[in-house]
């Protein structure tokens, strides 16, 4: 970066500095008798020199091309634009925070049903019906691999 910098820099300077030489254009006539303008005439011509007034430099094209001033309009285009964008953004981040939500909500769940299928204690669910049962050491190892395994998960 400051190497490019530096370039344009020393490039600006080199204008600058040689803007008095090229605001001169030296002219002559050639053995056929035609108008001849160059900066190194041939030796023994006759040269006249002629100034050049500088103009105004071209203007920039594409995108860093300026336009002057915006109507309003066009400030109102870029004010909606950059509503919108920051609207997204924000929907983003909540958006964000609430699968963050959810995921420590499902950890602590996770954690809990780990803490009470380690107790040793019994377990009772209930069936379609409505009826009361209590699970069998099968059923609690797999519910206690399965709450391990989102424990790990939404934990970490």
């Amino acid at each position: 970066m400051k190497r490019t910098g530096f370039a344009v820099a020393a490039a600006a300077l080199g204008v600058a500095l040689s803007g008095g030489a090229q605001a001169q254009i030296k002219c002559w006539k050639d053995a056929a008798g035609n108008r001849m303008c160059g900066d190194t005439p041939p030796p023994g011509a006759t040269v006249s020199t002629v100034k050049v007034q500088p103009g105004p430099p071209p203007p920039p094209a594409g995108k860093d091309a300026q336009k002057g001033p915006l109507t309003p309009a066009e400030q109102e285009q870029a004010y909606q634009r950059r509503r919108q964008a920051a609207e997204k953004a924000d929907e983003k981040a909540q958006q964000a925070k609430e699968q963050q939500a959810a995921k420590q909500q499902n950890c602590a769940n996770a954690q809990q049903s780990v803490r009470m299928l380690e107790s040793g204690q019994r377990v009772a669910r209930f069936d379609a019906s409505g009826q009361r049962y209590f699970i069998d050491d099968a059923t609690r190892a797999k519910e206690l691999e399965s709450a391990r395994k989102i424990v790990q998960e939404s934990c970490n």
